[in-house]
Order: C-alpha cells, then structure tokens, then sequence
C-alpha cells in the first residue's frame, strides 16, 4: 500500500446542474492584513486545479460562496502575494496557510488557528486527521470505523485510484466492508467502478498489456516489450509536457546504473504526439529502450491501469511478468527492488571525513565492542554500502579519518534504502530509513521518556544522605516505572505486528519477560509473523535443544580440520567408549580455564576409550591453532572461523561456551555441559561400571 495519499486529490468537483441551490457558505477570521487573498480549490480527475470561490480578507474576516454537485476534498488557501507587490514588501513577508477541508452545500467556520466545523461531513474528516491524517494505517482504520462515511469513500477512491497499488487481501477488504451513503452516491458508484478493476490489478497480478509502437514505427505488446532476461523491469510512464517526469529521469538513470545487474529499465511516453516524444528524446537522451502508446494504447491507460494522464507513473514488474508494485517515485522504486531482493543500499556523508576514508557498519557485540561487517570508501564526498540482509538489525556507522573515529550513527539495516549525514557531535546525526527505521525512531523517543522517569528515584536511592524511609519510597517508584517500561516494550511489539522491528525488539527484550509473557509473545509471533529471523532462529533453538536433549541420538558435525582437510564428530563416535564435543574458543577465557580439567580427562580415559572432539568458535584461524598449541590439546580438532554464526554451535543450540556433549559408543547422548568436578565424576561413573 502506498504511504502516504496527497489529500486535495480526487472525487472529482463540479459547479454545473444538480448542486443544491443554497450551495456553501465558509465564514473565516485569519490573522491576516485586509486584502489578503482566500481561495478553494479542488484536484479532478480531468482538470489539475479547479478554483471554486474566491474571496479577501476585510476587518480579519471572510467570506466564501459557490455550490457544489457532490462532496469532495478541498484546498482553502491564503495569500497576501497582492499586498507584497502592491506595498513593495520584502519578499521574507510573503505568507501563504493552507487548510484541507471537506466541502458539501453545507455553511462551514474556519478560526484563526485554521480549525475548521460545520458541515454534515467535516467532523468525520476531522477524525481522520486525528487518527494521522489520510496516510499508511489510519487510512485503513477510518474505513474500518465510519464504513459509510464519504470520507471512507473518498480514501477508498484514493487508495483505487492506480493499478497495481493494493495487494488481493485489501481489495477484498474494501469490498467487503465499505457500505453505500447517500450523501454521495456518486462517488460511491465510481469506487465500485475502481473496485472492479482493481481485482485484475493487483499486486503480484501478470501484468495488463498495451498497445505500443517503437521509435521506428513498429507495434508491439508492452508484455513483449519486458525483456525475459531474469531480472526486474522498471517501467516508467511519462510524457513530453510533464515537467516532473523529465526532472526525475536523472534519478531513473542513477537508479538504472547502480543496479544494472538486477534491473531493466523502459520508458513509456503517453505522448498522444508523436513529434513531441521524439523532440522530447532528442532533447533527455536516455539509455534505456523508449516507447510510446499507440491511440488504442493510450485509451486502455484508464481501463487497464487506471492512470488517465497520470504521470510519472511507474510499475516494477519482477522477472515472472507480475507485477511488484506502482512506486511513487524511482526512490520508491528502488526500495521495492531492494526489498524484494532483501538487499541494502545505503548512501551518506560523513563529517570530518575525505575521499579514500573508510566507513563501516558495524554490530556491537559484548561490552560495547564494535565489530565490523560492511565497509565503503568515501568518494565524491559520499559513501554508499550495498549488501543483504534480512528482517531488522541495530547497526552503527561509523567513519574513520587518519585512524580515528570520527562520530557514529546507530540506524535500523533493513531491506531497502537509507540516507545518512553523520557528525562528531552525534545529536546531529539524520538518518532516513525504511518503515523499521521510523518504528524505531518512534520507539526510542517514548522508550527515553520512560527511562528519564527513572533518573530522580534513582538518585534518591544512590544518595546515601537520604533516609531509609526516602530511600524505600524511591525504589517503589523506580520499581513502578520499570515495569510500565516493561509493559511498554511488550505492547509495543504486539501494536506492530507483522513488522520486522517487532522481532527484533522481541530478541532485545525477552529476558525482561516471564515464561508465560515470552510464550504469549512467542505463539502471537509464529501466527502473525513467522517469517523473521529472530522468530526462526528462537524455533530452530528450541528444536536442536530438543533434538540434542539427553537420551537423543547425537547430531554429526563436519568442518575443517588444524590442517584444511574435513573431520566428521562420526569419525570417532562407534571407534570410542564415549566421546566428548568440546565446544570452545581461544579468545574465551572460562574456556581456557576449563581446558586443564579436559586435558586431565582425556590423559586418564584415552587408552580405556574416551575422545575429545574441539569445535571452535574462532574467527581467525591463527589465534585458533596458536591456542592448541599453547593449550597442549593433543585431541582431534574443527572449526568453519564462523565465531558466533559456527554451524556446529547451531546443531547443538550452544549458545555460551565453555559446553560439551557426551556421546556414547551408540551415538545416545548421555550427558551435557560437565564442567570441573562434575566431568570427572560422570566419566569415572561410566568407566567403572
């Protein structure tokens, strides 16, 4: 769905027959000089504008007149551009408001603060902009709420308004719940009109075809004219007298360019003037194949696609011919091909930085420990990533001049676009993401108010000057406040279900939660949104655990050897009494500490039966061996240098080292986790049966 729906376009206004004959009245106060200039305008569907009454301002009041055939959504402007050029005012003086109102024949107050009552229809409109205005989810909860209000008429004409834009679920939705009204009939038949041919083009629909003729003059489908070469196609809509769609073209280029490997581009004129489009290409040459509708073409642009003379337009259709979606812009565009290819692209500036520099994106692991996963150079005063990923993330840029780091920015990776500046002084760093970006942004603004709270009982209780009484009243407090926090963090997930950010502030939060708050989560989780990462891999956990629970059969592991060739734990189990996988790794210490207790295991029960197996969690491969060397571990070993993501620590759900699993000569896993006294213990129990 798209994000955001301009509100002065739409149902379609008239002043001609058929309008009640008492009209509208709108009586206004506006600070304001005399003279100011008041107008009403509406957006059709066949004119750009159209001026409904017009008005000045006199003693700070108003007053407009006209008549309309059917409610719609207007533009109530002032102006005082007369009264600067009559006065020779200085430019800086020029002031325009701009107030969205929902005008039938009904008589309508506007005050100072632009505030606007009256009217049979105005106050549901009102709601609307309550709720956040006719954008993303508000749209949907208006309809739901005030199905036959004509302003959920109004939002449904809108959200119908270009192919292509609504997936099957919400066309059906619509269908299903938007109701008839009297007060405008009109623009509920021509909804159900949009509806119809809505249901041929939806998301993930095969693509409508067009008539259309080459730049020599031949004709052809749009269907043949998407090349079958594995990638995405962008077509983009436009025309010769459209100044918006030749400003964008340089933005299509930058978007066909950086993604050249993935992505098609076409151009498609509506041109009903055949020498205005080749003037138009000779003038904005472009690289990519150019089209033009044909007349038949160009009558099936509202039948087929709904777009009348509507550009830009643009449709990003994927390899199999269907179409991904109708992007605003090719910014959008571009958002979409990176989310369907659960890819990143990430552009910026960097403070105190020069060409050459390096920029990084980093994770934070331990105590505060940056470790580095993607890297950019700076050029042209710019950095720019390009990677996968999937679901959210929280990541930190962070830019390096001469050796030093020069400021940091925590932002949301996610599939899709991001723009960046980052400063030394890191209040003034600006980050524009994806939805996850701004879910997060919303989030740590009121997540910080609840934690600010906190600082004044804290206080109180770490002031040793206080008395106990005081100090007792600032931990109730303090304890009230953390658990609204608590609460806060578990509705929020809940509100933003199916939403990456959701899963991931589930893995942030969870320790937080009682067994049965993490299992409520859990199951809401894998009804809503299964299709995360942290929701995958809490259930892949689950299932090792349960898999390499004790009196389970033992899951093989095989990875690279101290020299390069593949060791198999089965090499060894069914060769051995028992055989212990000893999961570690050098930059460990308790594993290091532990290693000793081992090493005195294995000295005693190697010759009666017993082997090791070491599976390391190293990422570098010569602190690794360095540490069997120095660790005097004579034992077999592994590692894939993965650290944390190691394979072998995901079969066994290990998620803390030092760990170990002992197998029997069966392949039964018999114990896990011996540590110390209790790995001795175990073994002389088994080996003195």
């Amino acid at each position: 769905m798209k994000k955001k729906i301009i509100l002065t376009a739409l149902l379609g206004c008239s002043l001609t027959a058929g309008a009640q004959k008492e009209g509208f009245v709108i009586n206004g106060r506006v600070a304001m000089p005399d003279g100011t200039d008041v107008g009403l305008s509406c957006t059709t569907d066949t004119s750009f504008s159209v001026e409904l009454a017009h008005g000045t301002v006199k003693n700070g009041r108003f007053k407009l007149k006209g008549r309309v055939d059917r409610p719609y959504v207007g533009m109530l402007t002032t102006n005082n551009l007369r009264l600067v050029e009559k006065h020779k005012w200085p430019t800086d003086s020029i002031k325009w408001t701009y107030t969205d109102v929902y005008v039938g024949n009904d008589t309508y107050n506007v005050s100072p603060d632009l505030t606007v009552t009256g009217g049979s229809v105005q106050a549901d409109f009102a709601e609307l902009q309550r709720m956040g205005g006719a954008r993303g989810d508000s749209v949907w909860a208006f309809i739901d709420r005030r199905p036959q209000s004509p302003v959920a008429v109004w939002l449904a004409n809108t959200l119908l308004q270009r192919a292509y834009n609504l997936t099957d679920a919400q066309v059906a939705h619509l269908a299903q719940t938007l109701q008839p009204n009297t007060i405008d009939p009109e623009g509920f038949r021509q909804y159900q009109t949009r509806l119809a041919a809505a249901r041929r083009t939806t998301i993930g629909s095969p693509l409508a075809s067009l008539e259309l003729k080459t730049t020599d003059g031949r004709t052809l489908q749009l269907t043949d004219a998407v090349p079958r070469n594995g990638k995405y196609t962008l077509l983009d809509f436009w025309a010769s007298w459209c100044g918006i769609c030749l400003y964008a073209m340089p933005e299509v280029k930058t978007l066909s360019e950086r993604h050249a490997d993935s992505l098609n581009v076409l151009g498609i004129s509506i041109d009903t003037k055949d020498e205005a489009w080749r003037k138009a290409m000779e003038k904005h040459p472009e690289p990519w194949p150019q089209y033009c509708t044909t007349a038949a073409g160009y009558r099936d642009l509202t039948d087929k696609l709904q777009i009348g003379n509507g550009v830009p337009y643009y449709l990003l259709v994927a390899p199999d011919g269907r179409v991904v979606g109708s992007p605003d812009s090719p910014a959008d565009a571009e958002r979409m091909l990176l989310e369907r290819q659960g890819r990143y692209c990430i552009t910026g500036t960097a403070d105190s930085t020069a060409d050459g520099d390096s920029v990084f994106i980093c994770s934070m692991q331990g105590f505060f420990s940056m470790v580095p996963e993607d890297t950019a150079v700076v050029r042209g005063g710019e950095f720019c990533f390009m990677g996968n990923t999937e679901g959210a993330r929280l990541r930190y840029i962070v830019p390096i001049h001469q050796g030093e780091a020069k400021g940091m920015a925590s932002f949301i990776l996610e599939p899709g676009r991001a723009r960046m500046q980052v400063y030394a002084d890191n209040t003034r760093n600006m980050v524009e993401g994806g939805p996850n970006q701004q879910l997060w942004d919303a989030f740590e603004r009121e997540d910080s108010t609840l934690s600010a709270r906190q600082n004044d009982p804290w206080a109180i209780m770490q002031d040793s000057t206080q008395d106990e009484a005081a100090r007792r009243q600032a931990q109730a407090q303090l304890d009230s406040l953390q658990a609204q926090q608590r609460l806060f963090h578990r509705q929020y997930i809940v509100d933003h279900m199916p939403s990456a950010l959701s899963d991931m502030l589930y893995g942030f939060y969870q320790g937080d939660m009682t067994t049965d708050e993490q299992e409520a989560l859990l199951k809401l989780m894998g009804e809503r949104q299964p299709q995360y990462p942290v929701y995958k891999e809490l259930m892949a956990a689950r299932a090792a655990t349960a898999a390499t629970a004790v009196g389970q059969p033992y899951t093989d592991i095989a990875m690279g050897g101290t020299d390069g060739q593949t060791v198999k734990v089965s090499d060894y189990v069914g060769r051995n009494r028992y055989t212990l996988i000893d999961f570690w790794a050098s930059w460990c210490g308790p594993c290091r500490a532990e290693m000793p207790n081992v090493a005195k295991a294995y000295a005693k029960y190697h010759k009666k039966g017993f082997e090791v197996v070491g599976v390391s969690l190293d990422n570098n491969r010569a602190a690794w061996l360095k540490a069997i060397k120095q660790l005097r571990m004579p034992w077999p070993q592994m590692s894939d240098l993965k650290g944390w993501e190691s394979a072998g620590a995901a079969a066994y759900n290990v998620r803390a080292i030092p760990a170990n699993v002992l197998v029997d000569s069966e392949g039964r896993i018999v114990a896990k986790d011996l540590r110390e006294e209790a790995l001795q213990e175990k073994l002389a129990e088994l080996f003195n049966k």
